[in-house]
């Protein structure tokens, strides 16, 4: 052992745990993909469900070069998200949602932005826990979109829209028949008692049938409405078969 070994294993002693140089694999799903791809460019990142950019600002920082496009459909939200990312050289925002197909929707609107969804039959027990109201949004697809934008490929692909993940996804599927999208991080139910996400088995089987697999499981969330110790949701992100045989 070398002295710099011997160091660390006294200091892990004196306060009782383990000294890493990064966080341990399923912490962080970019610094994951860092890691694992570090040559890799981030040249296109799409932000779904931005809410009011807590995702959007650090993805601005730690990729300064990549076109960072964020959709966030309620007029209140949007606008908070608008502000926040006012110094974001290198981010679009536009006022719509993404799902299967280009269309007009009532979509709830929660006090709690972050819960806010396009979700049909949401739970009772959600709607109760803020003030909701209904709101007229327009809703486009990630294929036409990037059609329409001149997008070629997407490297990351994020989505956080409450239990309409995988109606986002649906409107990429041609873009994810021809691996157009390098990676994918959705959310997915976890409990089959929860009946606002999507269960975790829908979603893998979709993706794998377009060609993906799963990199890893993140941001694992228990059921914070009983209070019951059961996994509620987490965050799954899914990698390419064409980029995971390179």
């Amino acid at each position: 052992m070398g002295i710099k070994s011997g160091i660390r294993v006294i200091i892990e002693k004196l306060i009782g745990r383990k000294i890493v140089k990064r966080h341990p694999f399923g912490v962080s799903p970019l610094d994951d993909l860092v890691f694992r791809f570090p040559n890799y460019p981030f040249e296109v990142i799409f932000d779904v469900g931005a809410n009011i950019g807590q995702s959007a600002v650090p993805f601005s920082t730690r990729f300064p070069k990549s076109r960072i496009y964020c959709f966030e459909p309620i007029a209140r939200t949007f606008a908070t998200l608008s502000q926040n990312l006012r110094h974001c050289k290198n981010v679009e925002s536009y006022q719509m949602a993404l799902g299967a197909i280009r269309s007009e929707k009532v979509m709830t609107s929660m006090k709690n932005s972050d819960m806010s969804t396009l979700k049909a039959g949401s739970d009772t027990d959600m709607l109760a826990s803020g003030e909701a109201r209904t709101e007229i949004i327009k809703v486009d697809t990630i294929s036409e979109f990037c059609g329409r934008h001149h997008i070629k490929r997407i490297s990351y692909l994020k989505i956080d829209t409450e239990g309409y993940d995988l109606e986002v996804i649906k409107g990429g599927k041609e873009m994810l028949d021809r691996s157009e999208i390098d990676f994918v991080e959705l959310e997915a139910g976890m409990n089959p008692k929860n009946k606002l996400h999507v269960p975790l088995e829908e979603i893998k089987e979709y993706m794998e049938n377009h060609g993906y697999s799963l990199f890893g499981i993140y941001e694992q969330v228990q059921e914070w409405i009983t209070q019951k110790p059961i996994l509620r949701r987490s965050n799954l992100l899914f990698i390419s078969d064409k980029m995971a045989n390179k």
